[in-house]
């Protein structure tokens, strides 16, 4: 059902079967993986680029989505920002953040994801 959908409302479901990605635990050990398997800086992301949603995303408050991996991702990054209210003026105008809380450790991976998912500057904004 979500072959080629580009993105999937997700409500993770701990119920869920843990081999199943509407589990959130099933997510974060798959990004763990990858980000453990990062050799010399460097991951090869490309086995997943527009094959699977993956990207937990933050719509709105409380509203999340997988995405699927794709260079120049219209996600932002506000991981490093202390600034909740900037979050929320996001989220009001429609723009996606990156969902750090699903990862296990969320630098490692926001670093791997570099190469995909926005900064939050102007740039990275517009």
């Amino acid at each position: 059902e979500w072959l080629d959908l580009p993105e999937i409302r997700w409500t993770p479901n701990a119920a869920s079967k843990e081999e199943s990605p509407e589990n959130a635990a099933w997510i974060s050990k798959l990004w763990d993986y990858v980000a453990s398997d990062n050799k010399n800086g460097i991951a090869n992301l490309s086995y997943f680029e527009n094959n699977l949603q993956i990207v937990p995303t933050l719509v709105a408050e409380g509203e999340r989505t997988l995405q699927m991996l794709t260079k120049n991702m219209a996600v932002v990054n506000i991981a490093d920002s202390d600034n909740e209210e900037v979050s929320k003026i996001l989220w009001l105008i429609g723009i996606r953040t990156l969902d750090t809380t699903v990862f296990i450790d969320s630098q490692r991976t926001s670093r791997l994801l570099e190469a995909y998912i926005q900064p939050p500057t102007v740039r990275g904004i517009i």
